[in-house]
């Protein structure tokens, strides 16, 4: 079996719904996605859990704190076109979150925008597409998708990280 040289990242995304409307940023970086519209998210720091590493990237991005994060919509592994050597595993949640929208330096712009209209933007790829029809079929039920949220830690996980 080959031996792998390359790196690996999981990338989460928060499909946020508020009010029936979804938060959408536009790129403002200059990594070839300039310009295209996405969920705020990011990657996953070594060591950090799943629910964590989500609402630390949203925070950053957006400044809203998330209160529930739900199944998946969509879960994707690509290779970015400029670096084929980096693999990324990324994961879109349908999530619930609180606070005013605030942008970090990576968008320039944000939109609530209505599911229906997701075809009127751009993103980085079809997996974005994915998100919103599986939540329009959804829609009518979201509440009862989001239920209590998921991505509990486990009790090994917070046993594992040092006491504040």
């Amino acid at each position: 079996m080959k031996q792998s040289t390359g790196e690996f990242f999981i990338g989460q995304k928060a499909f946020i719904i508020n009010e029936e409307k979804v938060l959408i940023l536009k790129r403002n970086k200059s990594d070839g996605l300039s310009g295209m519209w996405d969920f705020p998210g990011g990657r996953l720091d070594f060591g950090e859990s799943l629910s964590k590493g989500l609402r630390r990237e949203v925070l950053e991005e957006s400044g809203l704190e998330i209160l529930k994060i739900s199944s998946p919509l969509s879960i994707t592994t690509f290779f970015p076109l400029n670096n084929r050597s980096k693999q990324t595993i990324r994961i879109i949640y349908l999530c619930k979150a609180s606070g005013k929208v605030k942008l970090s330096k990576e968008h320039n712009e944000y939109k609530w925008i209505a599911p229906g209209s997701f075809l009127d933007y751009d993103y980085p790829d079809s997996d974005y597409n994915t998100a919103f029809e599986k939540f329009i079929r959804e829609e009518k039920n979201y509440e009862e998708f989001l239920g209590n949220g998921i991505l509990k830690e486990s009790q090994e996980y917070l046993n594992s990280q040092p006491s504040d």
